[in-house]
């Protein structure tokens, strides 16, 4: 079901589609789910919101990920090089995703 005006109007367009035995609908009303019950657009609300903060928290973790494994590059190898070489790789796989 559509959930913003312009998927609502697009839904419109198709709805002979959604009609058994290829009949027309003569007259349909969209109503918003909050007119039925307000504690379900709450919800709806409260998760695309908290969503979208687990988005930016994921966001923000890769960057000090990432600024973490340059931390670690720039600790000189020594006898260290095949340490030094999976970090360079890890960096790359890490940056491709």
């Amino acid at each position: 079901m559509p959930t913003e005006p312009l998927e609502a109007l697009a839904f419109m367009r198709q709805l002979h589609t959604h009609v058994r035995d290829g009949g027309v609908p003569m007259f349909a009303v969209l109503t918003p789910i909050s007119w039925f019950a307000t504690d379900a657009a709450r919800l709806k609300h409260a998760i695309s919101k908290g969503m979208l903060e687990k988005a930016a928290e994921i966001y923000e973790s890769f960057d000090s990920s990432e600024e973490r494994i340059k931390d670690l590059l720039l600790i000189p190898e020594d006898i260290f090089l095949g340490w030094r070489q999976s970090m360079d790789n890890f960096l790359l796989a890490f940056q491709k995703n």
